[in-house]
């Protein structure tokens, strides 16, 4: 049993990171249609076009997606009430306390996995009442700890803490890692860089060849 998989609805448990600017229709869309399981972005600060966004996925697939929604930079609860009202059935929280809307999304039947950084960050997120984690190791981008913590000492160290479902993010590119990440506890991955570099990504072409022609310390050609 993939109690990932049961929560996402999709035919594999890989999910498609919430990118700033990236994460929108046309690529989660197509991670969708592919089998995996898109999520629409809102990290951005962009409302009325994420609205957008979230709602020309009833257009581009009938397969589930699910939205992001980064705690700290939400001005207002207008983005947690219009996901409430279209049907929404999976969101990831981050940057922030998953308990200030845990109550509001349980009730709409929606099912939340929070990300962390850190063994205390994911015992207060289970306490808070969350169906699963999003396990960030210091391999991943966006907003993590200030702890550098790789990922697969941060699936153990949780999962040596709580039985709870989590989706492994950072560093994952293909089986192989994919593999690795399950032996240590997670039921999921989680991968920005890797559908940054995809045909559907709306990012420029001269990056998206930067990321398939560079080695793997690709990252230190952009500081």
């Amino acid at each position: 049993m993939n109690r990932v998989l049961e929560h996402l609805g999709c035919k594999y448990p890989i999910v498609q990171a919430p990118m700033g600017w990236i994460a929108r229709s046309q690529l989660a869309s197509a991670v969708s249609n592919a089998g995996g399981f898109g999520i629409i972005e809102t990290s951005s600060g962009e409302v009325e076009n994420c609205k957008a966004e979230i709602e020309k996925m009833a257009d581009l697939t009938d397969k589930p997606f699910g939205i992001n929604l980064p705690l700290l930079f939400l001005k207002d609860d207008s983005m947690v009430n219009f996901i409430v009202e279209h049907g929404v059935k999976f969101v990831t929280t981050s940057a922030g306390d998953p308990s200030k809307y845990i109550g509001v999304l349980k009730d709409a039947g929606i099912t939340v996995y929070h990300a962390v950084p850190n063994v205390a960050g994911a015992m207060k997120a289970v306490a808070a009442g969350v169906d699963g984690l999003v396990v960030e190791g210091t391999e991943g981008g966006g907003f993590k700890g200030m702890e550098e913590i790789g990922l697969l000492v941060l699936i153990q160290a949780i999962r040596k803490q709580s039985d709870i479902p989590i989706i492994a993010a950072g560093g994952i590119v293909d089986g192989i890692g994919m593999a690795a990440v399950f032996a240590a506890g997670a039921e999921g991955i989680q991968m920005g860089t890797r559908f940054v570099s995809s045909k559907e990504s709306p990012v420029h072409d001269n990056f998206k060849n930067k990321i398939i022609d560079s080695d793997e310390a690709w990252y230190m050609d952009f500081k």
